[in-house]
């Protein structure tokens, strides 16, 4: 989950910095990120910005290879709550409802499907107390090491 403030004052100039900081540190590893990003000016379709601090955001993202789902308003016609996934097909649709009490942002509601290739219980493992330590150190005792070793 995140939230960006658009408010410099209170959380100062390097806030988009640390926020592009933050994607380029888990770039690579599976994610699902989510929330009010508070780009107004973003493009999602074409991919740009009317401000440098969007570009960069924007840059910050593609570098990172995210798919952005939010295609539809989500405070007025602005898409300011963005999903954003490592994998484009991690995220099946993506609907905007109406808006929860008295909030001005409506609500998203997605489907995340999850194929993980492998898991601790199902990839083979080595059970060492289960070996046959004397047959082992039988076997390397019947290697002839000074012969096998020799550099020629």
């Amino acid at each position: 989950m995140c939230y960006r403030s658009p408010n410099v004052v209170l959380f100062g100039k390097d806030n988009d910095a640390l926020l592009c900081d933050l994607i380029n540190e888990i770039r690579g590893k599976p994610l699902l990120l989510m929330g009010d990003f508070n780009f107004p000016d973003i493009d999602w379709e074409s991919h740009r910005g009317s401000t440098a601090a969007s570009n960069k955001f924007i840059d910050c993202v593609d570098d990172a290879f995210l798919s952005q789902h939010v295609n539809q308003g989500t405070r007025n016609n602005s898409i300011l709550d963005l999903v954003f996934s490592s994998e484009p097909d991690m995220i099946d649709s993506v609907s905007v409802l109406g808006s929860l009490a008295d909030s001005d942002h409506n609500i998203l509601e997605w489907t995340v499907s999850l194929c993980p290739t492998a898991t601790l219980f199902n990839r083979p493992f080595l059970d060492y107390s289960k070996a046959d330590y004397p047959a082992i150190r039988q076997a390397l005792n019947a290697v002839n090491w000074s012969e096998g070793l020799k550099c020629y």
